[in-house]
């Protein structure tokens, strides 16, 4: 597959571009922003191809598919031109904070027998992978799962807090939050109980929330995320005769090696290392394979379709 990055920010300098060069089946060829500077710098850098125009790049037959990184307003229009240009979409989360555009968006790409994935990088990682098989082997005797995702004051926000450029707390946060419970039970009955979002007065940008789901009627489910916290990044998952932690579930460098540190009512402890590994590359190799299988990519729409849903549901 031979791939372009559509907007060049620290994230995707730092993670998007190292890893679409280390990926296999992946053939890295360039960058297009409106930030010519950076341009510049980064396609230097990388020895690979800009080009001068949204349309250039659009018009491009060498491409295709097109990592869109922009802010998550600009989405919808993007990747509507994107997919009108005959190439498969991969986008930043939230692909929209609007779930009638997301809608659209995957309706067109059906039309157009393209692939659209939306970048949850942590479902590719064996961290991710681990816990589920925790919860399918431990589906009759869990209780009840909490997880957390709040981010600390940053020192270059970005979009976070533009309503113009589509800033959510819910939507960038608070997704991979519901996104967990719903991949973790994607078989079974999944219900929102309640939720609450709290909102700037004037700019009405969210910057937290809360939901409680549950699961099959007896399986309660926590979720918290926000803006401007103590850094907070983890699962746990309890069931009648042990309770599971595990931190760092979303965000983790390659370098890191994840524990799963599991507590037995007897005061037995027991830990469980799993290996380093970049999730931006396993994505990208898995967006590279769905391009292949109707099969995956409409499990990729599917997916989704139902965060979307799930989401819009939240915010009420």
């Amino acid at each position: 597959m031979r791939l372009a990055i559509w907007g060049i920010g620290d994230h995707a300098k730092k993670n998007l571009i190292p890893a679409a060069i280390e990926a296999k089946d992946i053939e890295f060829i360039g960058i297009y922003s409106r930030n010519k500077k950076t341009v510049t710098e980064t396609s230097l850098k990388y020895n690979c191809k800009s080009w001068v125009s949204q349309e250039e790049m659009l018009a491009d037959t060498c491409l295709d598919a097109i990592f869109l990184s922009t802010p998550p307003a600009l989405h919808f229009r993007q990747g509507n031109m994107i997919l009108n240009s005959g190439k498969h979409f991969i986008c930043e989360k939230p692909i929209t904070t609007n779930f009638r555009e997301t809608e659209l968006l995957l309706k067109r790409a059906k039309e157009r027998n393209l692939v659209i994935l939306e970048a949850y990088m942590f479902l590719y990682h064996p961290h991710f992978l681990k816990i589920k098989e925790i919860i399918k082997n431990e589906i009759n005797s869990l209780k009840e799962i909490d997880v957390v995702f709040e981010l600390p004051e940053l020192s270059s926000p970005g979009f976070r807090f533009s309503s113009n450029l589509g800033a959510s707390c819910l939507y960038d946060v608070g997704s991979y939050t519901v996104l967990t419970i719903l991949e973790l039970f994607g078989d079974h009955s999944v219900e929102l109980l309640d939720s609450d979002i709290r909102s700037y007065a004037k700019s009405k940008v969210d910057y937290s929330g809360k939901a409680s789901l549950i699961i099959n009627n007896k399986i309660i489910c926590n979720i918290r995320w926000s803006y401007n916290s103590k850094y907070v990044n983890k699962i746990s998952i309890k069931c009648s005769n042990k309770e599971t932690i595990s931190h760092k579930i979303f965000s983790k460098d390659q370098d890191y090696e994840p524990l799963i540190l599991t507590k037995y009512n007897n005061g037995d402890i027991s830990e469980e290392k799993v290996e380093a590994t970049n999730h931006f590359v396993s994505m990208l190799e898995f967006f590279e394979e769905s391009t292949h299988s109707k099969i995956i990519a409409e499990q990729e729409s599917n997916r989704i379709f139902r965060l979307a849903s799930f989401l819009s549901k939240i915010k009420g």
